[in-house]
């Protein structure tokens, strides 16, 4: 059983999972807080979300279903941190707006069409010494906007 609550536009998450159509269709959500409980978001989960402008995907998400946020027009920027297993067919598909997407390590599969009709997407950031590793799970036209961050530095003990 999930527990999902939506106060002012602003969407908060209680569970294991974001179940499948969660917040499909739900076009006042603005921003959503995932906590480090979810390990995945299902099928159509935020599908239609047309207010939705960010979302950061904390890296205890591990798995995506296929068209999670297909068609989240406003949406302008993710962050997907963790290991994910598989980007499914059409994630991202339709986002218009997105413009800046940031992964961490270890994506282990993107679907070939995971960014369809994203015409405004601009950069794809990628952990240090990653790019080739994300040019072999992306699309070719999208190999150019692959730009590698510096590598974190790590605190003296």
């Amino acid at each position: 059983m999930a527990h999902y609550e939506i106060k002012d536009g602003v969407g908060i998450i209680s569970a294991t999972k974001i179940e499948d159509y969660a917040f499909s269709r739900c076009t006042g959500l603005t921003s959503i807080v995932i906590p480090d409980s979810v390990t995945e978001i299902g099928y159509h989960a935020f599908k239609g979300c047309t207010s939705l402008t960010s979302i950061v995907i904390p890296n205890s998400v591990t798995e995506f279903g296929y068209f999670a946020f297909r068609g989240c027009a406003g949406l302008n920027s993710i962050s997907i941190l963790g290991p994910v297993k598989n980007l499914e067919d059409s994630v991202f598909a339709g986002c218009t707006a997105l413009e800046t997407v940031t992964f961490g390590a270890g994506i282990k599969k993107i679907e070939e069409d995971v960014f369809s009709a994203c015409k405004g997407l601009k950069v794809i950031n990628v952990p240090a010494k990653k790019a080739e590793y994300y040019k072999k799970r992306l699309p070719e036209e999208l190999h150019p906007l692959i730009v590698e961050l510096p590598a974190e530095k790590k605190a003296k003990k």
